[in-house]
């Protein structure tokens, strides 16, 4: 089975076809990406997922996003309703499509993962990657998967989600961050942090450490409870939004 973040797809499709009024042209678009990846993989069911307004991260943090340029997208609503009405896309209430991607994984282990966001790349497993209208296969391991996430919670991404990165640490820093401590998995790095030796409340701040945290990890089965989503039911909503081919 596939996991697909559909969510940029979408974008994709709209974007390179904004200077047409046919409608047609949208709908042809997303549906070749879908198919595309589904010849590469060669699998027999997907699930695609999009972004359903807000997330809990906007609640957390108000400044999530807050960099990206609101613009008229031409089509968006009409194309949404054709991704799920024909071809099986689903949102859930304050997940992101990346969150579903990883909590589908979870529960579908040997399931492979679909899309273009760079978050996707904390989940180890078989990634067809999309550029250039092309798919590349790319296996993620447990040991890169975590080495992204950690670097990724010290630096930030404030071009795309406008998390800021913790203060003295770009991506070269964080690396080094996480070598010299010998860190292996996120709680290597939790560890590490508190209880490291420099004390200078300027660089090493806990607070920002958590709020990074929260903001870039993207949702695993356990934490649902925190949203007040029940997780038997949730489980429920993924096997029904699977399309079998």
């Amino acid at each position: 089975m596939l996991n697909i973040d559909a969510t940029n797809l979408l974008y994709v499709a709209i974007h390179f076809n904004k200077e047409y009024d046919d409608f047609s042209r949208y709908k042809l678009a997303l549906k070749s990406y879908i198919d595309r990846v589904i010849e590469a993989s060669e699998t027999d069911s997907y699930l695609a997922f999009l972004d359903e307004g807000k997330s809990f991260r906007h609640f957390i943090y108000p400044e999530y996003k807050a960099k990206r340029v609101s613009t008229y997208l031409k089509f968006k609503n009409d194309l949404v309703k054709y991704a799920k009405d024909e071809l099986g896309f689903v949102s859930y209430p304050l997940l992101e499509a990346d969150d579903l991607v990883c909590l589908a994984k979870q529960l579908y282990p040997d399931s492979e993962i679909a899309g273009v966001d760079k978050d996707l790349l904390q989940i180890k497993g078989t990634h067809w990657r999309f550029k250039n209208g092309v798919y590349n296969k790319e296996v993620i391991s447990e040991e890169r998967a975590n080495f992204l996430l950690m670097r990724q919670l010290l630096s930030g991404d404030v071009s795309t989600d406008n998390i800021k990165g913790l203060p003295g640490f770009g991506e070269v820093k964080a690396e080094a961050y996480i070598k010299e401590n010998n860190c292996k998995t996120i709680y290597d790095l939790v560890e590490a942090f508190v209880h490291t030796k420099n004390r200078d409340k300027s660089i090493y701040n806990v607070d920002d450490f958590i709020l990074n945290l929260k903001l870039v990890k993207l949702l695993q089965l356990e934490d649902l409870k925190y949203l007040n989503i029940e997780e038997d039911s949730f489980k429920e909503f993924i096997d029904n939004a699977i399309v079998h081919l």
